[in-house]
């Protein structure tokens, strides 16, 4: 388990809203080209799981984030 899916089951138990029991392939891309530095621009719509990213990312990190 990578540290992404180590922070997603930790949010996944800590919140109640629905979570799927994985992130999409997208979402981990995304996720990991973030991580890495990397500018990215992900284009979805809405109801598509953008907010987990929003949402992970600054935990990757280690800061604090504002959505």
């Amino acid at each position: 388990m990578n540290e992404i899916e180590r922070l997603f089951d930790e949010v996944k138990e800590s919140q109640t809203f629905n979570l799927p029991d994985q992130l999409h392939s997208w979402q981990m891309e995304l996720l990991v080209e973030l991580r890495k530095g990397t500018d990215c621009l992900g284009i979805f719509p809405t109801g598509s799981g953008k907010s987990i990213v929003y949402y992970l990312f600054p935990l990757l990190l280690d800061k604090v984030g504002y959505l």
